[in-house]
């Protein structure tokens, strides 16, 4: 009895196909995510809560060399208050594939003997074909200086 009761469970699992089971242990991506916590979120900021989550979960993925080179902008050195300075810039996102959460940078003096690398996060996400911001926090401010694109993180666009 017990061995009938084993094989007709063993077959059921065995038989049962595994698109199935799909969706039935969560979202399977980051759009997917959003979509099944969007109706959490009753204001902007329980959005943006969800958002963080969803990135958590689904980590950013660097966007490939061919869209990197999409992307293109003005930056510079700034500061909100006396205390604070920041690196920031409007980038547009040349790319129809991708949707960008961060950019990484290399500043450089004139000469390009002094680099520092930052990671500047968008303030909302930079949607294909659009332009946005993105900034982040830097201990000081240089004066003479370029910048280059080394990386981009984001998700491809659905």
């Amino acid at each position: 009895m017990y061995l009938k009761i084993a094989l007709i469970s063993l077959f059921t699992v065995l038989l049962v196909p595994v698109h199935a089971a799909s969706g039935w242990f969560g979202p399977e991506s980051y759009y997917d995510c959003i979509e099944k916590n969007l109706p959490n979120a009753k204001d902007r900021y329980k959005l943006v809560e969800v958002r963080k989550m969803c990135r958590n979960k689904f980590p950013p993925k660097t966007i490939p060399k061919s869209e990197l080179n999409k992307i293109e902008g003005k930056a510079h050195f700034g500061s909100y208050n006396y205390d604070d300075q920041y690196f920031s810039g409007n980038f547009y996102n040349g790319s129809g594939d991708w949707e960008i959460y961060s950019i990484t940078i290399k500043v450089c003096n004139e000469g390009g003997t002094d680099c520092i690398k930052y990671s500047l996060s968008a303030l909302s996400p930079i949607k294909p074909l659009s332009t946005g911001e993105a900034s982040c926090k830097v201990l000081e401010e240089k004066d003479d200086f370029e910048w280059y694109l080394i990386e981009a993180k984001g998700y491809p666009y659905k």
